[in-house]
Parts: structure tokens; C-alpha cells; sequence
């Protein structure tokens, strides 16, 4: 039995998932928007936890630069090379723009989103699983289960926002990423510094492209001042090819910062995740339904970050939805 009609229902409640929620809230509000997850917030997320300077101005355009009031941001980027060698970028302004970041964890951030969107009007349910969805004429008729219950919603428009491993994406019949596009990230936090950085000095965010670690790259991003997400990434075709184990090669590049002068205490939290990128993009339109954000495989291959990170900065998009 189908309980409940809505113009717009939204699969995933991630930063893709809950902006959109807002934005199409937000453009108009008497749109009846259904926002739903699995989980309930807030729950952690494997990630980089940075936000670029696409996604700040998707945020400061939608209004909700708040949600990252009280996250670092880095002054500058560093990068090392095979040998040693280090190159640093000075920010945050950069040939006369504005390139801001931040570093907020998505335990945080994806509760701060959602809570934005609920302010908005948008429905929330959270602990809602999507089991299904059925094309009838001019709407889609979608099952949810919640523990051992199910329920149906009809909806104008079904948004697959749910990520990597999308049960949306598969039911519209879009395969899952060939691993020639994707790579497989594992991040972690850990109390972090740097003997011979300045008392006042911001922490930058690293990306070290070590012996150790090649043909992978690590990354340290704080998210305080003595506390950073430290993480490794690489493809996930040479991860199968050369029989690579990310959890040894983050061993390996904690091991390598060590060495290097840098104290780094026993990383925890550790979490792994498949990142399809747009290398090959997904199709994101289908009869009465989009995929967007991971969902949509429109992951940057060289950040690992979606290409803005939020749906608001992708106009096209939005507005083929509405």
C-alpha cells in the first residue's frame, strides 16, 4: 500500500543527498521533499573530511557557509615528491582568487546538512533502508523497509544519492564502475605534529607522493590543531594488479611521515571506502529519476572529491531535476 505522495523523494542523506533537499526546499517551498538514510545522524563516513573551494561556494551561494563556522581551514597545501623534494602553495588567495577550504569531519557536517534541510521543511526519515522502486505512468512508487516493516511512497521524481555502492544506481539498471575508474581510499585520524612548524602556524594540508607509498598517494588534513585525518588513495586496477593492501600501505606511509621527523601516534578509526570517479561518468538521468554524487560515479579522480563536492554548484543538474 503506497502511504504518503511526494513531488521529490531523496535516497541518501550524505552532502549530495541533504543539498539538494535544501536547494529544491529552498527554491521552492511548497515542493514536498522526502529525505531519507539508512543510517541515523550523526554517523561517521570514510572521507578526506576537506572541502574545497567549489564546495565553500556552493555553500556560501545556498547559505549554509554555517555549517562550517567552526572548521579548520588551511592556509596552504604542501606536496612531496618521490625523492623528498617539497613544493608549497600559499592560500588562500591564488592568482586573484579566492580558493578557502575547510576540514570538518563528516560525523559533523553530515549532521549539520541535514539538520539544514529539516529547518528548510524538508521530511526527514533516518534508520530507512531503500528496497525498491517501480515506474507507474508519471510517478515512481518506492519501497522503503524500516527494521522488518516496508512502506511506499510515491514520488514525482526518485534521487539516487546513496553513494558508492548505490542500491538506486543498480535498480536503474547502471552497472557498477569498471576499476579502471575507481580507486579504493582508507582514512584515519590521529594526533599529529610537526617539530618545526611556527607556534602560530596554521597545519597545511599534505599530499606526499612518497617511494612508500607510490603508486598511491597520502594525505594529511587537520581537523584541529594536534589532530588530523591522515589517509592513503590509489586505483583500484593497480590495488587488484599489484595485490596491494590499503590498510599496509597506510602502515607504511605513517611509518614513512615518522621517519621523515613528523610525530604521528597510533592512527584509529580506521575506515575504507571504493570511490567510482568520472573518469567514466554514470548516466545521471532516467525516466522519473537521477543519480547524483557518488551515486553518479562524478568523483574527481585527482582529489578523490566529488567535482564541487555539493549538488547546489552543479546548475545543469538541478535544474534538469526540477
Amino acid at each position: 500500500m503506497v502511504r504518503g505522495s511526494y513531488d521529490v523523494v531523496i535516497v541518501g542523506a550524505g552532502p549530495a543527498g541533504s543539498v539538494a533537499a535544501f536547494a529544491l526546499k529552498r527554491r521552492n517551498p511548497r515542493l514536498r521533499v522526502l529525505l531519507t538514510d539508512k543510517a541515523v545522524f550523526p554517523r561517521d563516513k570514510a572521507c578526506g573530511d576537506g572541502l574545497g573551494a567549489g564546495a565553500v561556494a556552493a555553500l556560501r551561494r545556498l547559505g549554509l557557509l554555517g555549517v562550517v563556522h567552526d572548521a579548520i581551514s588551511p592556509l596552504s597545501v604542501r606536496v612531496s615528491g618521490p625523492d623528498g623534494t617539497e613544493a608549497t602553495a600559499v592560500g588562500p588567495t591564488v592568482a586573484g582568487r579566492d580558493l578557502s577550504g575547510y576540514v570538518l569531519p563528516r560525523e559533523i557536517l553530515d549532521a549539520r546538512l541535514v539538520a539544514a534541510a529539516r529547518e528548510v521543511g524538508v521530511e526527514m526519515r533516518e534508520g530507512t533502508s531503500y528496497h525498491s522502486s517501480e515506474l507507474t505512468g508519471n510517478s515512481r512508487v518506492i519501497t522503503f523497509k524500516t527494521g522488518s516493516r516496508s512502506n511506499s511512497v510515491e514520488a514525482a521524481l526518485m534521487i539516487g544519492a546513496d553513494g558508492a555502492y548505490s542500491r538506486v544506481r543498480r535498480d536503474l539498471g547502471v552497472g557498477r564502475q569498471d576499476d579502471r575508474f575507481s580507486s579504493i581510499a582508507m582514512r584515519s585520524y590521529a594526533k599529529f605534529s610537526d617539530p618545526r612548524r611556527a607556534p602560530q602556524e596554521v597545519m597545511p594540508l599534505r599530499l606526499d607522493f612518497s617511494d612508500k607509498v607510490l603508486p598511491g598517494y597520502g594525505w594529511v588534513f587537520p581537523v584541529s590543531d594536534d589532530v588530523v585525518n591522515l589517509g592513503v588513495g590509489l586505483p583500484v586496477s593497480t590495488m587488484r594488479e599489484k595485490s596491494l593492501n590499503p590498510h599496509n600501505l597506510l602502515s607504511a606511509y605513517v611509518e614513512d611521515l615518522r621517519a621523515r621527523g613528523f610525530i604521528v601516534e597510533e592512527p584509529n578509526k580506521l575506515l575504507s571506502h571504493y570511490l567510482p570517479h568520472a573518469g567514466k561518468l554514470a548516466p545521471m538521468a532516467h525516466p522519473r529519476a537521477a543519480l547524483i554524487g557518488d551515486a553518479a560515479a562524478s568523483i574527481n579522480p585527482l582529489s578523490l572529491d566529488a567535482p564541487s563536492d555539493l549538488p547546489g554548484d552543479r546548475r545543469g543538474g538541478r535544474e534538469s531535476a526540477l
